[in-house]
């Protein structure tokens, strides 16, 4: 599934799952010592002005908020974060089939149709996708892909507010996949 950052390596066996929302936000403590266990959850209003149409408005009043959330609830600082937004893109797209064992090829191959499906100039852009696997299609075999693209600005701001309150971001995911990465042993993969 997609990221929008990649993981770094820890040797943590915890994360906080964070939910950036218009009106709150919410943390879930994950332990991950060979099997998934929610060990914490918490939940912190934002006062209006804070997101806006799900971006972040206000870093530093977000970094307070995460602060204090973080502080009473004792949770763990490395987090993997979770946006929503109307802007991100989602496609999925089949390519010429490169192989999943030559990453460089199908990160090429990604980059060079990426333009030709996602709405925004692609320097303006953090892209990432996830190989699905090799399907059949009336062209023939096709390497299929699903591609996540949003405006690096967006994630800046959020990723600023989050280090601002001294947390360690070990991926973005996009919320609608944060479920499905946190089921996931390895949380492997990255998409932006």
């Amino acid at each position: 599934m997609p990221v929008l950052r990649k993981k770094k390596k820890s040797s943590h066996a915890s994360v906080v799952g964070l939910e950036l929302d218009a009106g709150h936000l919410a943390a879930a403590e994950v332990s991950l010592d060979g099997s998934l266990t929610l060990t914490r959850g918490a939940v912190a209003e934002l006062a209006p002005g804070i997101m806006r149409d799900g971006e972040v408005a206000d870093p530093i009043a977000l970094s307070e908020v995460l602060k204090t959330l973080f502080a009473e609830n004792e949770l763990p600082k490395r987090v993997r974060l979770g946006i929503a937004h109307q802007r991100i893109v989602v496609r999925t797209l089949d390519l010429d089939v490169v192989g999943n064992d030559d990453p460089k090829a199908l990160s090429a191959a990604v980059k060079a149709a990426a333009p030709d499906h996602i709405p925004m100039p692609m320097d303006e852009a953090v892209l990432d996708f996830q190989p699905l696997g090799t399907v059949n299609t009336p062209l023939g075999l096709r390497q299929r892909v699903v591609v996540v693209a949003v405006r690096k600005e967006m994630v800046e701001r959020a990723a600023a507010a989050v280090e601002g309150a001294g947390l360690e971001i070990e991926g973005i995911d996009l919320s609608a996949f944060g479920m499905v990465r946190a089921l996931t042993s390895e949380h492997e993969g990255a998409v932006l």
